[in-house]
C-alpha cells in the first residue's frame, strides 16, 4: 500500500462557565496562576489527540461485476471492507478527555465507497489508547466512475482519500473550565485488493 500524504487541521475551543462559580471568588494573582496552569493542560490536551493511523494494510476490496440501480441501468459495484487502527494520546495531566468522531469515510473519485463511526469512549489523562474502526461497504453503485477502475494481474488498483474528523473534550475543573478540540484527517492512499486480501 501506498501512502503518500496525511493532512489534518486542528481546531481548539477553551470554554469557562462563569455562571457556575459556587461562590468562589479569585484574586487576580490567584486566578493568573489558574489561568496559566489551564493553558499548559489545554496545549498538553492539543498535543493529546494527534492521531496516528497505524500504517499496514487494512483494505480488502472487490468488484462485483456489474449490477443495476434502481432504474435498471446497469453499472459496475464495488465492496470495501476496511479496519482502520488508530493511537490517541492524552497527554493532559490532570483531565481525561471524552472522544467522539464524525463518520469515517473512505472515498473514490468523489463516491463514498465505505463508511464507519468510532464509538465515543472516555481516556483517561497520561494515556495512549489503540482504537479500531470497521470501515465498509456493499456493493457500492460506482455510477461514472467505474470506467476509470483500473484492473490488473494483481487485482484492483484503488487509489483512495480517507476523511474523517477526531473531537474532544475535556473538563479541565470539573464543569467551570472546558476545552474542545477537534481533528480533521484526509489521508490519500492507494490499495491494491489482492495484495490486501
Amino acid at each position: 500500500m501506498h501512502y503518500p500524504m496525511c493532512k489534518a487541521l486542528q481546531e481548539t475551543q477553551v470554554i469557562v462557565d462563569s455562571t457556575k462559580s459556587n461562590g468562589v471568588t479569585f484574586t487576580p494573582v490567584f486566578w493568573l496562576a489558574f489561568e496559566e496552569l489551564v493553558g499548559q493542560q489545554v496545549f498538553k490536551h492539543i498535543q493529546a489527540v494527534v492521531v496516528f493511523i497505524l500504517r499496514e494494510k487494512f483494505v480488502s476490496s472487490q468488484l462485483d461485476g456489474e449490477g443495476s440501480d434502481f432504474s435498471g441501468v446497469p453499472i459496475k459495484m464495488l465492496t470495501v471492507n476496511a479496519t482502520l487502527r488508530m493511537n490517541i494520546h492524552n497527554l493532559a495531566a490532570l483531565f481525561g478527555i471524552y472522544v467522539s468522531s464524525i463518520p469515517i469515510n473512505l472515498i473514490y473519485s468523489e463516491i463514498t465507497v465505505a463508511t464507519g463511526q468510532l464509538k465515543n469512549y472516555y481516556q483517561p489523562q497520561k494515556s495512549r489508547r489503540i482504537v479500531s474502526v470497521t470501515v465498509e461497504g456493499s456493493k457500492v453503485p460506482m455510477y461514472g466512475a467505474g470506467s476509470s477502475l483500473t484492473v490488473s494481474e494483481t487485482g484492483i488498483v484503488l487509489p483512495l482519500t480517507l476523511k474523517f474528523e477526531i473531537k474532544s473534550r475535556g473538563n479541565v475543573v470539573r464543569k467551570l473550565v472546558r476545552t474542545k478540540h477537534r481533528k480533521r484527517v484526509s489521508w490519500l492512499l492507494k490499495t491494491n485488493s489482492k495484495s490486501n486480501s
